[in-house]
């Protein structure tokens, strides 16, 4: 006998009807009234709040400046060329210079020479080889290039 070629008893389709009616009755009211108390019920306990955004932060920007300057200052000074030494030739030498946004000394000019075209050519060198700065940053607080002046003083050794 099949599957399909039995019949079904009269208490088992009275059984499944039940069934159906009990889903479709509490279908109903979870629809129509018990889902309205519940979603009542959440919207009192939601509670909203004005978020107001804080003031942007005060400017950043500050200019380029020496970071340990005596180290890298004493370094280029003890890079005395041997030529000067031999010519018994000291001075100061002044200098514009522009720092990158990295910190490190990307151009090099002499503004101010120190009579001695070989410790002028040294300052410039040693301030590419050996400066290192803190770099300009500019209103967003962005590291930014930026020139500023230094002067390194050649004195000769006792």
């Amino acid at each position: 006998m099949a599957y399909a070629d039995q019949q079904m008893s009269g208490n088992r389709v009275i059984a499944i009807i039940i069934v159906a009616l009990i889903h479709i009755a509490l279908g109903y009211a979870l629809v129509t009234g018990l889902a309205y108390e519940a979603a009542t019920k959440v919207l009192e306990r939601v509670t909203t709040i004005d978020v107001e955004e804080p003031p942007p932060p005060p400017s950043q920007a500050r200019s380029v400046s020496p970071d340990n300057a005596a180290r890298w200052a004493a370094r280029i000074q003890s890079d005395y060329p041997s030529s000067a030494l031999r010519r018994d030739e000291s001075g100061t030498v002044t200098m514009r210079i522009t720092v990158g946004a990295n910190g490190r000394v990307e151009a090099c000019s002499v503004t101010g020479s120190s009579g001695s075209s070989a410790l002028d050519d040294a300052a410039c060198r040693g301030m590419q080889r050996y400066a290192r700065y803190n770099p300009a940053l500019n209103a967003a607080g962005n590291p930014i290039s930026a020139t500023t002046t230094q002067s390194i003083r050649y004195v000769l050794p006792d």
